[in-house]
């Protein structure tokens, strides 16, 4: 999509995009994510840790374990000691985020049940009460009307109560937005974006006010379709990109990285629609959300692309990204020939159907959508 208050609101905001988009997600700016979604890192040294679990499991305390008649201090200080703890082997790795996500729910269920009115000072307190909040939030599909009604109004009204939001409330807020947008319900998505986003854009905390940019951002770019399309930014040779010199033609705005499986799973059928429909008159503008420069370019330097690409930092640094409420990547959007938004989900066989109808269907039509080049197929691997 996010997030830098907590470390611990970044690792969940991350899951919590990828969640609920199923592309990668930034959000927890990276999710964003966080979030982002990276290659296995599992190895063949992987089996050798595993080999060493049953060793280890007796000889040290299990960090998962709720310590008995703690205080709030106390309560709080496992919740820290889980959020940084460091599995030692792979297996342990693979089942950490479910241990830790039960432990500081149970944590904090404790906290809210035996909390004085001198605790809830503590530093950490809100972060603890608002992660029950968060999880409801995630739980949101399956609750009532009532409750979610109810839900929606609780977060509004703590958004604007808090002087500094803990990163679990503005993403239990982007949360059930989010939810609206990607279950085909747009209009209460844009709402709740709108709300939920004046409300946080408004706080002093630049990074903050950030975030409520980006979920106005999103209500914006769930109502482009009709409207044109503003866009501008930085050639990777350090030129000025020039969308004017673009009208006239269809053009798709992919918004990627490197280290997006999605986006490069998704390349190759951008590939193909290109090379058919090129020269008919469509293009193809990327804009890079990667952090790291040099990996772009050894990316591109490997995989080059027919298409120009714009870099200006990774996503939570993007002025594009931010203004457009980009949640999760791939997002695209598909633009006419006079620079108006066509479609935000032209991706898979309907960019290809959407391509024909603007530009006209291909002389020779094989009708097969999904074959790709193997040298672009190898790159989802």
């Amino acid at each position: 999509m996010v997030v830098r208050q907590m470390a611990l609101g970044r690792l969940f905001f991350g899951f919590l995009l990828g969640f609920a988009v199923g592309p990668v997600v930034l959000g927890a700016e990276p999710a964003q994510e966080a979030a982002p979604e990276q290659p296995s890192e599992e190895t063949a040294d992987s089996k050798d840790d595993d080999s060493k679990d049953d060793d280890s499991k007796d000889e040290t305390p299990d960090p998962y374990a709720l310590p008995e008649d703690a205080d709030v201090e106390q309560l709080l200080a496992f919740i820290e000691s889980v959020r940084t703890y460091q599995p030692k082997t792979m297996a342990e790795r693979r089942a950490h985020y479910a241990k830790m996500m039960k432990a500081m729910q149970a944590a904090a269920e404790k906290i809210h049940e035996i909390a004085t009115d001198q605790d809830k000072s503590l530093a950490g307190y809100d972060e603890a009460i608002d992660l029950l909040v968060y999880l409801r939030a995630r739980d949101f599909s399956n609750s009532s009307d009532q409750e979610k009604q109810e839900l929606i109004e609780e977060i509004k009204s703590a958004l604007e109560e808090a002087e500094q939001p803990t990163n679990y409330l503005m993403s239990a807020a982007q949360s059930i937005a989010m939810g609206y947008e990607y279950g085909g319900e747009p209009d209460q998505a844009v709402k709740l974006y709108r709300e939920f986003g004046g409300i946080v854009a408004k706080n002093p905390d630049p990074e903050i006010a950030q975030r409520g940019a980006k979920m106005e951002g999103a209500a914006r770019r769930l109502s482009l379709v009709g409207h044109p399309l503003e866009l501008h930014g930085t050639l990777l040779d350090g030129g000025t990109f020039d969308w004017g010199s673009y009208r006239g033609r269809i053009v798709l705005v992919d918004f990627w990285a490197t280290w997006c499986g999605p986006c490069l799973r998704e390349m190759p059928n951008v590939k193909k629609n290109y090379e058919a429909y090129h020269d008919k008159g469509f293009d193809v503008v990327a804009v890079s959300l990667d952090d790291d420069r040099a990996r772009l370019d050894d990316f591109l330097e490997k995989n080059p692309k027919p298409w120009v690409n714009l870099h200006d930092g990774g996503w939570s640094d993007n002025d594009l990204a931010t203004y457009y409420g980009i949640v999760g990547i791939p997002t695209v959007i598909l633009v006419d020939q006079e620079g108006k938004v066509v479609s935000t989900r032209a991706r898979g066989p309907e960019l290809g159907r959407l391509l024909a109808e603007l530009l006209g269907p291909l002389e020779s039509e094989d009708g097969d959508n999904s074959e790709a080049d193997a040298d672009d197929a190898s790159q989802s691997d």
